[in-house]
């Protein structure tokens, strides 16, 4: 938890510092579908968790696979391009050709030109 806490200090560090100031808004609502939306996936109630279960679509149902991926490093916290999608009445975000993340972490990132406010919350 103490990493991602530096992790977030440095990101909002860097996003001040930015001469093309940014305004960055995480809410953890469900996008519109086929809508494409730029997502993070905030921290697990451990906080200790780097990484996060792939999911694929198999028979019309949700199949973890054995493939993670990183959501974040020492230096920044990763970002997808990702499709809201219902599948069975659950959210998923869709991640790439037959990858998804369950909705649980995810949250929607909104970058807009010329704010220099950062809000932040899960």
């Amino acid at each position: 938890m103490k990493k991602l806490i530096v992790v977030f200090l440095l990101d909002l560090g860097l996003i001040a510092a930015n001469n093309n100031s940014n305004l960055v808004i995480a809410s953890s609502s469900v996008g519109n579908p086929g809508k494409t939306e730029t997502i993070i996936v905030g921290a697990d109630k451990l906080g200790n968790n780097k990484k996060y279960r792939v999911y694929k679509m198999k028979d019309d149902k949700m199949v973890a696979t054995k493939k993670s991926l990183k959501t974040h490093s020492s230096k920044r916290l990763y970002n997808w391009k990702a499709q809201a999608v219902k599948v069975d009445g659950k959210n998923w975000w869709k991640i790439g050709k037959n990858q998804y993340f369950k909705s649980t972490r995810v949250n929607k990132v909104h970058v807009k030109k010329g704010i220099t406010k950062l809000n932040y919350a899960n």
